[in-house]
């Protein structure tokens, strides 16, 4: 290109995920026993967190860049593997209370577990910019990155594995001072 150029990249990419929810359960009351009639209620409380604070894999892309006068547009478009440890963890805790128990009755439990992922990572960014001097530039742009398959924090009440796509995007805006 006279007025541009394209590259491709090859690198590492690192990320962590830090992904902590909680849950409120409210059973409400209902009518248990037989033959006299009590009712009972259940309330519960849950906190569930997804960490892995070391995540690393290859990265390749292209990055390019045209330029026409005083204007600029550069881009650039990557593929990566986020590889690392992932630890779930859940403590969940309930309380039922009847008018059959004169004290009401607690329930704790926890459980943990550890896998090893792959996280695929999709990231685009499109910058426009103006030379206003010889050295200074003014820019505008667009980011986004996909996350396929993330680990996500288990619910409680099915104990079970949770992946989801997350998707990331923004502007963003650029002095550049160029010697």
């Amino acid at each position: 290109f006279q007025n541009g150029r394209i590259n491709m990249t090859l690198g590492a990419k690192f990320g962590s995920i830090d992904s902590k929810a909680s849950e409120a359960v409210n059973g409400g009351s209902t009518i248990i026993g037989l033959p006299g009639l009590f009712p009972t209620s259940q309330n519960g409380s849950a906190t569930n967190s997804a960490n892995a604070s070391f995540l690393v894999g290859p990265s390749i892309g292209i990055q390019g860049l045209g330029k026409y006068g005083n204007h600029r547009l550069e881009g650039f478009l990557s593929q990566s593997v986020l590889i690392g440890n992932v630890n779930r963890k859940t403590i969940a805790s309930s309380q039922v209370s009847s008018y059959y128990y004169p004290n009401n009755m607690y329930l704790s439990t926890s459980f943990s577990d550890s896998e090893t992922v792959a996280i695929p990572v999709t990231e685009m960014k499109i910058k426009y910019l103006y030379d206003v001097t010889e050295n200074i530039s003014l820019g505008a742009g667009f980011f986004a990155s996909t996350w396929i398959d993330t680990p996500t924090t288990p619910k409680a009440q099915f104990n079970d594995q949770q992946y989801k796509t997350l998707f990331f995007y923004g502007g963003l805006a650029s002095i550049n001072l160029r010697y």
